[in-house]
């Protein structure tokens, strides 16, 4: 084990040369990930409300900061007119991509179908666990040419990516409204089916049309001018004469403008 240790460092540290810049970029951010995860699993242990390590700021932006960090590492090199393109990977290549993927994929199931919500475990290893297989995931699917990520850049999955911070952000608002509606299903076998059906309707819905005039207008716009736009259509009821700003978020509003593909 020694042996290969020091046969290894040698070619470590020429990596680290190449890449000195970026690690330069990247070291804070691990360090303070690592700090965050490490306070997570230390407040468990002592006993602290489980609601405070999951909210916490301090405790759960681990996740965040190394995937910073990864981005930092991996983010494709300034290249001038008439370089020759990245080629894709051979066939090893492509094998290692696709077993880092499926290795990651199975270790989130394994994690959703075995961990208890706010249980020591979620805290102490899990959350962890969970945020380096999502990131083997994304290194991984994400190199270029491997045929992993063109499958799951394929639709509907496409669809679902683009609109995941709405379905993220308004599923469980939207959970907690249909559960405590008092409908006649409540307390009932199908109580289960029938709220979750009803949400997950309602997050895709929602998702969607907060993609459509929300997420795409401030992406394309930014926040003041998109406030602007919705501002300045709402003064123009009955008027034929849209402001600058109203008919740019327009555009923006019905994908006049083509979404960039790194947005996507």
């Amino acid at each position: 084990m020694e042996e290969q240790f020091y046969i290894l460092l040698p070619l470590l540290l020429l990596a680290l040369w190449k890449l000195r810049g970026r690690v330069t970029q990247a070291l804070p951010l691990l360090a303070l990930a690592i700090t965050s995860a490490t306070l997570m699993a230390t407040l468990s242990t002592e006993g602290v409300d489980p609601t405070r390590i999951y909210f916490g700021s301090d405790t759960h932006t681990f996740g965040l900061l190394l995937g910073a960090a990864i981005a930092c590492l991996l983010r494709p090199a300034a290249t001038k007119l008439g370089d020759i393109a990245p080629s894709r990977p051979g066939p090893l290549g492509q094998s290692i991509a696709a077993a880092v993927a499926l290795a990651g994929f199975a270790t989130l199931a394994w994690l959703s179908l075995t961990l208890v919500e706010g249980s020591p475990a979620s805290f102490q290893g899990g959350f962890q666990l969970a945020t380096i297989a999502s990131l083997a995931v994304i290194v991984a699917v994400t190199r270029p040419g491997v045929w992993v990520g063109r499958a799951l850049d394929a639709q509907p999955l496409r669809w679902i990516g683009e609109r995941s911070y709405g379905i993220y952000l308004w599923h469980w608002p939207l959970l907690l409204i249909i559960a405590g509606a008092g409908a006649p299903w409540s307390d009932t076998p199908a109580e289960i089916w029938v709220v979750g059906g009803f949400t997950l309707l309602a997050t895709f819905g929602i998702a969607a049309l907060s993609y459509r005039f929300v997420e795409q207008p401030v992406r394309r716009l930014g926040i003041r001018a998109s406030v602007r736009g919705f501002l300045g259509a709402f003064r123009r009821v009955g008027s034929s004469k849209p402001t600058r700003e109203g008919a740019s978020l327009a555009d923006a509003s019905s994908g006049c403008l083509p979404s960039p593909r790194h947005l996507s």
